[in-house]
């Protein structure tokens, strides 16, 4: 998260599998796939955020889920914080 806007986090859909890319400097630096049975919701198609930490998008939920589980990443807008929450808090 510490970086500039020259790096993100850009969500991708390929093969009928959704994932995520990390980009720095307009090149792919890694993908991650989820399992094609997983189910994935984004606020916004590219994460951002500026050199001291804070979101240069709006923060938001992330949705992560199939039949068997769902996990919400919150990206607050004020501080760059990332919360988890799991099953358990619901």
């Amino acid at each position: 998260m510490l970086s500039d806007c020259n790096t993100c986090i850009v969500f991708i859909q390929e093969n009928g599998k959704n994932g995520y890319m990390l980009r720095e400097k307009g090149e792919s630096i890694k993908k991650v796939f989820l399992p094609k049975q997983v189910n994935l919701e984004y606020y916004t198609p590219k994460v951002l955020f500026k050199v001291d930490g804070l979101p240069a998008t709006p923060g938001g939920t992330i949705k992560i889920y199939n039949n068997k589980f769902k996990k919400d990443i919150t990206v607050v807008p004020t501080s760059g914080r990332i919360l988890l929450k799991e099953g358990k808090y619901e």
